[in-house]
């Protein structure tokens, strides 16, 4: 019954928090460590908001929203979001949304162009909010384990820190009882420029699964990948002796 609770609000977005009442917004959200996405803003190198789909994965932008923090997302255009993030989103030109929207029809070098992108933006003092955990394909995507199978993902997040110098924040957004939300921003980090990629992109694989191990109630639809047997899925799935084994 929670979990099922928990799913309806996760599809809702941020849809919920809408409206002109701005400290209303703001008193859905128990913040941990804001302190540190204060001294990763002070660096003044533009910040790398590193969040995931555990919990209310579209709230994080929504706060900062009513915080009238400057941030883009580097992802897919989410949908079903509140008027606010709409409008929000709706900017176009050399540091508007549109152009930073990412999509999977694009081939080739699309991920070089989103970093180029990127690096304005963050040179510009902005928060470029991305995903760690999304499963992509194309020249730069790196094999890692997520729930006990192999999958390529998009490293795009490391790549871009280790290029722009900018500190890295984690953020997690669980979805309490009433309507409330608790927003954890770990502290910042830089990424050494000799880091490995693969071994990055697994490390943060695994706290996000430690969530969800912990607290499965605010795990979500996006992360049933095992069932997935379309062809666009089979394209990212990573066939290993132990994938074999359990079949």
């Amino acid at each position: 019954r929670n979990l099922s609770g928990r799913l309806t609000r996760w599809r809702l977005r941020d849809v919920l928090l809408d409206g002109p009442d701005t400290q209303r917004a703001l008193n859905a959200f128990e913040v941990v460590g804001g302190e540190h996405l204060d001294l990763a803003i002070a660096e003044q190198r533009g910040v790398i908001l590193l969040s995931n789909h555990f919990g209310g994965h579209i709230l994080p932008a929504h706060w900062m929203l009513r915080k009238n923090l400057d941030f883009r997302f580097l992802t897919e255009r989410p949908r079903h979001l509140s008027k606010s993030l709409e409008t929000y989103f709706s900017s176009t030109g050399p540091m508007g949304q549109q152009e930073m929207f990412v999509s999977r029809k694009k081939k080739g070098n699309d991920g070089v162009a989103s970093i180029i992108r990127s690096l304005r933006v963050l040179k510009s003092r902005h928060i470029i909010l991305v995903a760690s955990d999304v499963r992509w394909l194309d020249n730069q995507s790196v094999t890692a384990q997520f729930l006990g199978e192999h999958w390529k993902f998009t490293p795009i997040w490391a790549l871009l820190a280790q290029r722009s110098g900018a500190p890295v924040v984690s953020v997690y957004c669980s979805m309490l009882p009433g309507g409330t939300h608790r927003l954890e921003f770990a502290e910042p980090r830089h990424i050494a420029p000799d880091a490995n990629i693969s071994e990055l992109v697994q490390q943060e694989l695994r706290r996000i699964e430690a969530r969800v191990l912990e607290d499965p109630e605010n795990a979500n639809d996006y992360f049933f990948w095992a069932l997935d047997q379309s062809p666009a899925a089979a394209e990212l799935r990573v066939i290993t002796p132990a994938t074999d084994a359990m079949k």
